[in-house]
């Protein structure tokens, strides 16, 4: 009777072995399926190909230089403020990039700028020009909508008008930079600007444990500076001259020479009222960055489709853009006109840069300069203001 019952017992167990083998091995069949009709291989079902759709660019062409650029003979259907609306610029400025692109001309033209450029195909037709690429890739970067919603219109296929956004999107950093707590990518951007907007530096990106810290150790802010070729700024505040310009901060950064940061409790009036310019003269970055958000809609757009440098390229993009449009309009401020470093021409080996280095470091992580500058700007307010 044990005997039976052990027999029993073994070939429960071989039935569910032979049918999880027999489910595994069905799966693996389908798989295989499936494999081949992606690759185009032996499939019971017809060979899907692809519609072509006959799209007349030449006309759409012409139709958008007679809304919007017009000629000698006759003027834009819409005016200038229209034109600035929808591209987010003026006109000029608008048709000196895409001169420039058409003008530029190396042994070895980079493929961003070849793309571009009119070719003929194998039939002999020229390509999409450069103003419908061009006014495809505005339009995305103003309106953040997607890339066949001009199709209409500027008689661009979508894939083409995702081209002209971005070429190359590399795959291999898909599903990295996502924080535990959300199932996003996690990203920052670090800015300098001034009163004017102007966009002076900029730092985009930076995985996991975003913070300000995290976000300046990364960022090549310094760079410049620990080389020994930023420009001079000399300067005198409270009957004492500095060497070296300085950024407004936060309470987070740390106390180096060239950091300002406002006091966490303001203990007298002197420092009630630098506490109060201080933090009014920091509301400048929120201000560029509300600018960049209203000017360019793609930044208020989620995320989560593109990859991370391509996310990195459209906020890059979107700054020299920015930056563009300023010098339009003569609002730039170049600090290197300004303020000139005699010592860029200066050959120096290993060790003098080594040396270099460590002195240029320890002079950004001088505590005592930076609490010397806060309480002479203190001084300095109270003083004259």
């Amino acid at each position: 009777m044990s005997i039976t019952n052990t027999y029993d017992h073994y070939d429960v167990y071989f039935q569910s072995d032979y049918d999880r083998y027999t489910r595994d091995y069905e799966a693996y069949e389908h798989f295989v399926v499936l494999c081949d009709q992606e690759a185009g291989g032996s499939s019971s079902d017809p060979k899907r190909r692809r519609t072509y759709i006959p799209r007349e660019q030449e006309t759409a062409e012409q139709r958008l230089l007679e809304d919007y650029f017009g000629n000698d003979e006759f003027e834009p259907k819409y005016p200038n403020e229209n034109f600035r609306r929808r591209y987010r610029r003026s006109s000029t400025l608008f048709n000196k990039i895409v001169n420039n692109i058409l003008s530029y001309d190396v042994e070895l033209i980079p493929e961003y700028f070849a793309y571009f450029k009119p070719r003929y195909d194998a039939t002999g037709r020229l390509s999409i020009g450069p103003i419908l690429k061009c006014t495809s890739v505005i339009r995305q970067l103003a309106y953040g909508t997607a890339p066949d919603a001009f199709d209409e219109y500027l008689q661009i296929a979508e894939r083409t008008s995702r081209e002209c956004l971005d070429k190359n999107r590399p795959k291999a950093l898909h599903g990295q930079f996502e924080r535990r707590d959300h199932k996003y990518p996690t990203i920052m951007l670090e800015a300098v600007t001034d009163q004017k907007l102007w966009i002076l530096h900029a730092y985009f990106g930076v995985p996991v444990g975003n913070n300000d810290l995290n976000v300046l150790y990364r960022s090549s802010l310094f760079d410049d500076e620990l080389a020994d070729t930023a420009p001079e700024c000399p300067f005198v505040v409270n009957r004492h001259t500095y060497r070296k310009g300085y950024y407004l901060a936060d309470g987070i950064y740390p106390a180096r020479s060239t950091f300002v940061k406002t006091f966490p409790v303001a203990r007298d009036e002197k420092s009630l009222k630098f506490k109060r310019v201080q933090e009014a003269a920091r509301k400048d970055i929120e201000r560029v960055f509300g600018v960049l958000q209203g000017r360019w809609g793609i930044i208020r757009q989620p995320a989560r489709p593109y990859q991370i440098n391509t996310l990195k390229r459209i906020m890059y993009c979107c700054i020299m853009l920015h930056n563009m449009i300023l010098d339009d309009e003569g609002f730039e401020v170049n600090m290197r006109d300004l303020f000139v470093n005699p010592a860029p021409n200066i050959q120096r080996d290993w060790v003098e840069r080594y040396d270099l280095h460590i002195r240029k470091s320890n002079e950004l992580r001088d505590r005592k300069t930076h609490i010397d500058l806060r309480r002479d700007l203190v001084e300095h307010l109270s003083n004259n203001y």
